[in-house]
């Protein structure tokens, strides 16, 4: 799952931000990591309870 977001632009806007102290940048980059993880949870949930 960390894989997938840190793949992405967020792990390095993550990076950056915390680098240069831009706390609301790695507020809103935790808040974009949280959002797509319970996404992709909510789908292979329903993925699941659809092929058992």
């Amino acid at each position: 799952m960390l894989d997938l977001v840190g793949a992405g632009g967020i792990g390095v806007v993550l990076s950056d931000s915390m680098n240069l102290f831009e706390w609301l940048r790695v507020a809103i980059a935790l808040l974009a990591i949280f959002v797509v993880v319970t996404v992709v949870e909510i789908v292979v949930v329903n993925i699941h309870k659809r092929l058992i």
